[in-house]
C-alpha cells in the first residue's frame, strides 16, 4: 500500500508521463501523503495491538537492542540494496526485484543460515503458482478495462461528474469514489491508463485543480484497490501464502481500509498536504 505512494513510485512515473508533469514533481509530492499513512498505520496497528492483546516481546536493554540491531543489519540491507540498484540506474524495477531476491539467498545462506540451495526448485515452484493466480487476476482486469472502454464508460463517467460537481472538493469527493471502484476491479497502472487522459483535462481546466495534487489523489485510490475485493491481489497473494480466507483478511485490514480514505478526503480538502515540499 504505502510502496507506490512513497517514492521511488513506478506509478508516479507514469502519471508524470500521462499527465506531462515532472516527475520528480511528482515524487516530492507523495513523501507528506506518505509519511501521514505511515504514521497513521502505526496508530492503528497500536490500537489492534491493545484491543486484541498481541503477544509482547521480552524487555530488552539499550545493549540488547543494539545487539539485534547489528545482528539483523544484513537482512535490513537488502530493501536498501534494492531501491539503490533502481536509485543509481544499475536495474530498472523488474530487475532489482531479482536483485534482491539474489541478496536474501546470500544473507540466508551465509548470515541466518536458515536457507539451504536445496530448497530452490520447491521456493521456484510456490513463487510460479502465487505468479500464476496475480497474472490471471491481472488478465482478467485487462479484459474487463477493454470492455469499459469499448462501452466508452470512461467517457460517459467523466460527463456525469462534471454536470454533477459544482465545485473543485465536490469534483475530488466524486472522483475518490469513481477510482476507488475502478482501482478495485482493474490494477494500478491500466487503471491510471484508462482514468487519466479523461479525468485529468477536466480537473486542471474547468476545476482548475493542481495536476500533481490529483495525481497524488488518483494513484492511492487506485493502490487502495489492492485491499479492495473482488479483485484485490494483495489479499489473494496473503492468502495463498498464508492459508486465510480472503473474507476474513478483508475484516482484518478494513481499519486501515478507512484510514486510507480518511487520507484522501482529507487530501481532497487541503491540496497544501501533497504541495507543501513542491511549492
Amino acid at each position: 500500500m504505502l510502496g507506490p505512494i512513497i517514492p521511488p513510485s513506478v506509478m508516479f512515473v507514469v502519471y508524470s508521463v500521462l499527465a506531462q508533469v515532472s516527475v520528480s514533481d511528482m515524487l516530492i509530492a507523495g513523501i507528506v501523503p506518505g509519511v501521514i499513512l505511515t504514521v497513521m498505520f502505526c496508530l492503528v496497528i497500536a490500537l489492534m495491538g491493545y484491543m486484541y492483546n498481541y503477544p509482547r516481546a521480552d524487555y530488552q536493554t539499550p545493549r540488547q537492542r543494539l545487539m539485534t540491531i547489528l545482528r539483523t543489519s544484513p537482512t535490513l540491507l537488502i530493501p536498501i540494496v534494492i531501491v539503490g540498484t533502481i536509485l543509481s540506474g544499475l536495474a530498472n524495477a523488474t530487475e532489482s526485484a531479482a536483485v534482491g531476491a539474489v541478496a536474501a539467498a546470500l544473507v540466508g545462506k551465509y548470515w541466518t543460515k536458515e536457507f539451504e540451495f536445496s530448497q530452490l526448485p520447491q521456493m521456484m515452484l510456490r513463487s510460479g503458482i502465487y505468479s500464476a493466480i496475480v497474472l490471471f487476476l491481472v488478465a482478467a482486469a485487462a479484459v474487463f478495462s477493454w470492455v469499459l472502454i469499448f462501452g466508452k464508460v470512461p467517457q460517459e463517467t467523466a460527463g456525469w461528474i462534471q454536470s454533477a460537481a459544482k465545485d473543485p472538493i465536490s469534483f475530488m469527493l466524486i472522483c475518490n469514489v469513481i477510482l476507488l471502484i475502478i482501482g478495485t476491479v482493474i490494477d494500478g497502472i491500466p487503471g491510471l491508463i484508462m482514468t487519466v487522459p479523461i479525468l485529468l483535462p477536466v480537473a486542471t481546466d474547468v476545476y482548475h485543480i493542481d495536476p500533481r495534487q490529483f495525481g497524488v489523489v488518483v494513484v492511492i485510490n487506485l493502490v487502495l484497490g489492492l485491499l479492495s475485493p473482488p479483485v484485490g491481489l494483495c489479499f489473494f497473494v496473503a492468502a495463498a501464502v498464508t492459508g486465510a480466507k480472503p473474507g476474513k483478511m478483508f475484516m482484518v485490514t478494513l481499519p486501515f481500509f478507512v484510514i486510507s480514505c480518511v487520507l484522501l478526503v482529507l487530501l481532497s480538502l487541503y491540496p497544501s498536504l501533497s504541495l507543501i515540499l513542491v511549492k
